[in-house]
């Protein structure tokens, strides 16, 4: 099984800036989309110290680069997901989660 964000959402859906509660405080969350390199990079703040707490950096993908990933001679079936409940994949799914069976 694999979960992870949908390129595709990102590209379209996540704001510059967000704010995420943590047992510290309040973080604000820079975003900064690269689309040249599908990367994410979110630079954390805690908002109560204005302290940099980390930067984090991921490759995001698309579905047709995992399924191509996902060779039909390793697995012998792959369902694709737009979250963990089973909802359906469409492209304003925020998640990708593809089950591959051997």
């Amino acid at each position: 099984m694999l979960d992870t964000r949908n390129r595709d959402f990102v590209t379209r859906d996540v704001p510059s800036e967000e704010t995420v509660r943590l047992p510290e405080g309040t973080a604000r969350v820079e975003n900064h989309f690269d689309m040249r390199t599908s990367r994410i990079r979110q630079d954390w703040w805690l908002e109560t110290e204005g302290r940099h707490l980390g930067r984090l950096e991921i490759r995001l993908y698309s579905v047709h680069e995992l399924l191509r990933m996902l060779r039909p001679e390793r697995w012998s079936h792959v369902e694709l997901f737009g979250g963990l409940d089973g909802r359906p994949f469409v492209l304003e799914s925020p998640r990708i989660v593809l089950v591959a069976t051997k």
